[in-house]
């Protein structure tokens, strides 16, 4: 016998069992895991609320539910269907349909009440002079809580108090008059020169540069008055602003959420220029530029969405931040020395994401179409024992300042 391998028969036989063994059983645990999913998801479709009581009283509900807790729940569904109102299904719907219509009825009688007293209140001046800017500082700076409960104090009272975090300098001078060359595109010099420079700011988000503007006004409440709203499509109509409306479909029970943002227009930009002012890129070009976000409008409107209420609830929040690593958030949110980077989903099972984004953080932070996607993906991140946190857009739309960002935490 010469040198050289030597092989047994059966010893290469016995081995090509095991090799064969070990990958069938490897196949058999990944169907079972894909299936295991797929029931989960079907499941909080057919009956979500029993599984969300499920989980209320045992957080690791439904993971670790056997065989036979899969099947008691089964055997019970069509006796859980037939009662009005519970679960996910017809009797939901129908609860759901008659309180919309009680809720549109309500909505038509306040309307009327409030179209009837705007006709009654005579009419405001719609051109007092904006509050000035303080003569001892050239930058007033709102990024911190003192700074933010300094500013309120200013206002007159009766002001409604906004949560939104008004971060952006303000100039220690205000030039009196447009450019010369530019003097027939302004009727309310004093009013427009401050919405341009919110804009040239950065701030986009048309509802939120709304009510930056109004909170420097003190005749005017809120930004969705109707002196702010003309300010706004006055400027666009000249070209000193652009508008875009965004829009997400298939929010359940809302149907969709829209989000105006705005930019500098051709105008707007010049103007700017000549008063030496510098030109801050918006949280939507920043999108357009980083995130492809012209071609999946979805996505980055639901993205502008969560950085407006994430703001309201008093957190600084941007798109797209710089991160090392697989994960690429959409948006980075930081309150009070926390930092949570969030991945925006508007579809589901994305395993790789939600690993690549415990890996940054250790947690997974998701924002989801719906309740109903909602619970979907947290089944799917519970799936690879990831920890979490999730909200919502329907739920972003019902919530206030003072109610927690996320809905859910595991």
């Amino acid at each position: 016998m010469t040198g050289g391998l030597v092989f047994d028969p059966v010893e290469r036989v016995n081995a090509d069992l095991l090799n064969t063994e070990r990958s069938l059983r490897q196949a058999a645990q990944s169907e079972v895991v894909a299936l295991r999913r797929l029931l989960m998801r079907v499941c909080y479709h057919l009956d979500g609320r029993t599984l969300e009581q499920a989980q209320e009283k045992n957080p690791a509900a439904p993971d670790c539910w056997t065989s036979r807790e899969w099947a008691a729940f089964l055997d019970g569904l069509d006796r859980r269907s037939a009662r009005p109102g519970d679960g996910w299904r017809g009797g939901e719907a129908e609860t759901l349909q008659r309180q919309n219509t009680a809720l549109q009825k309500e909505v038509d009688e306040l309307r009327r009440s409030l179209l009837e007293a705007r006709q009654a209140r005579p009419p405001l001046a719609d051109t007092m002079p904006i509050e000035p800017a303080r003569p001892q500082t050239a930058i007033v700076e709102t990024s911190t809580v003192s700074a933010r409960k300094k500013d309120s104090g200013d206002k007159p009272k009766g002001k409604p108090k906004h949560a939104l975090r008004l971060d952006i300098p303000w100039p220690g001078h205000w030039p009196e008059k447009p450019p010369l060359r530019f003097e027939k595109h302004f009727k309310q010099w004093e009013r427009e020169r401050l919405v341009l420079w919110v804009v040239a700011q950065g701030k986009g988000i048309a509802i939120e540069a709304q009510e930056i503007v109004a909170s420097k006004i003190p005749s005017v409440s809120s930004g969705d008055s109707g002196s702010i709203e003309r300010l706004f499509k006055r400027l666009v109509e000249g070209k000193s602003l652009t508008g875009t409306q965004m829009r997400v479909e298939n929010i359940d029970p809302f149907g969709s959420s829209t989000l105006n943002v705005m930019g500098l227009g051709e105008v707007g930009r010049e103007v700017c220029g000549a008063l030496n002012w510098d030109i801050c890129e918006t949280e939507y070009e920043r999108l357009c530029r980083l995130h492809d976000g012209a071609a999946q409008p979805e996505h980055t409107a639901a993205i502008l969405i969560l950085l407006w209420h994430a703001r309201r609830n008093g957190w600084r929040a941007e798109p797209v931040p710089d991160t090392t690593g697989k994960a690429k958030p959409d948006a980075l949110l930081e309150k009070d020395g926390e930092i949570v980077y969030v991945e925006v989903e508007l579809g589901e099972d994305k395993p790789q994401k939600w690993k690549n984004a415990a890996g940054l953080q250790g947690f997974v932070a998701v924002l989801a179409r719906d309740g109903k996607r909602r619970l979907i993906l947290e089944s799917e991140i519970k799936a690879l024992s990831l920890s979490g946190r999730a909200t919502d857009i329907a739920s972003l739309i019902m919530t206030t300042p003072e109610t927690p960002l996320f809905v859910s935490r595991w």
